[in-house]
């Protein structure tokens, strides 16, 4: 029980990180190309700041730990700059449920293939459902046609989403669970730098008005930051336990998924399809299979 707890407390704090990047955008009154660049820059650094701090300001990554977090700030940026482009040229309910699957699918068969992750049958269904939960829980009615590139784009998308688990969880398996802040420090830092030369890549001379916002745009991304500096580290404490990386990415993926549904209900009046309902009931027992072994 103390385990569903935790992973479904995940997927909440997860799902206000998200509602707190939403906000901030609305907010935002630069130019909206820059939104979410800006707040790549803002997420990176504050919350690899935090984890310093919240560190003492001990900050001493084994190379295997320096490497894996460098990758994973790569793949942070990778997903950041993929969400945006992504979401311009293709339907944005397909671009999730291929994003969402590659965070489940990714990790398994890179686990599988090495001989480190084992899931039962039921669980084996759980992942199925779960998967078929994305796509009833995304179908909307979109008028935007998918150009080319968008298929590219979302390719991308599966793969550092999914590795993103990968590197995170591969870091707690070499290093016993050991040098979690500083792995989290590496790939939020780094990602807040490589997000900053994007950016000044793209703004040039505008580089510093970029970041003139109101103050609750301001208050809004920070309070994302620190949902998320909870969320990573409870989530590299996860991957730390006796659990399978498969249980604890399709469980907090698909709550992630349930509560932003009924946040947008409950705080954007947005009212579900007869899919939608159905999508919600198959992810939550997907939650409960996944969380069985027999």
């Amino acid at each position: 029980m103390l385990d569903i707890a935790l992973l479904l407390g995940l997927a909440f704090i997860y799902t206000f990180q998200s509602l707190f990047a939403k906000l901030f955008s609305d907010q935002y009154t630069g130019e909206a190309k820059f939104s979410s660049p800006v707040f790549s820059v803002i997420y990176g650094a504050t919350i690899g700041l935090l984890n310093l701090i919240m560190s003492g300001f001990v900050y001493q990554p084994s190379l295997a730990t320096f490497l894996l977090g460098l990758g994973n700030a790569v793949v942070l940026f990778l997903f950041n700059w993929g969400l945006i482009e992504g979401s311009r040229r293709g339907p944005y309910s397909f671009l999730m449920i291929c994003t969402l699957s590659g965070a489940i699918l990714v990790p398994l068969f890179f686990f599988r293939i090495l001989g480190l992750e084992h899931i039962s049958w039921i669980q084996a269904i759980g992942v199925i459902m779960m998967l078929g939960a994305f796509v009833l829980l995304n179908l909307k009615k979109e008028s935007q046609k998918a150009k080319k590139s968008f298929y590219l784009w979302i390719l991308l998308l599966f793969f550092v989403n999914g590795f993103y688990s990968v590197f995170l969880s591969l870091q707690t398996r070499i290093m016993n669970g050991a040098e979690r802040s500083e792995m989290l420090v590496t790939t939020f830092l780094f990602s807040g730098v490589i997000s900053a030369i994007y950016l000044l890549s793209q703004s040039r001379k505008k580089f510093i008005s970029t970041f003139r916002m109101k103050p609750k745009a301001l208050i809004f991304a920070l309070s994302s930051c620190v949902c998320a500096t909870g969320a990573a580290n409870l989530v590299l404490y996860l991957y730390s336990t006796d659990l399978s990386n498969t249980v604890i990415n399709a469980t907090h993926q698909g709550g992630i998924l349930v509560f932003s549904v009924i946040m947008s209900m409950i705080l954007f009046k947005e009212k579900l399809n007869w899919k939608q309902m159905v999508g919600a009931l198959v992810a939550v027992a997907a939650v409960v299979l996944l969380n069985l072994n027999f």
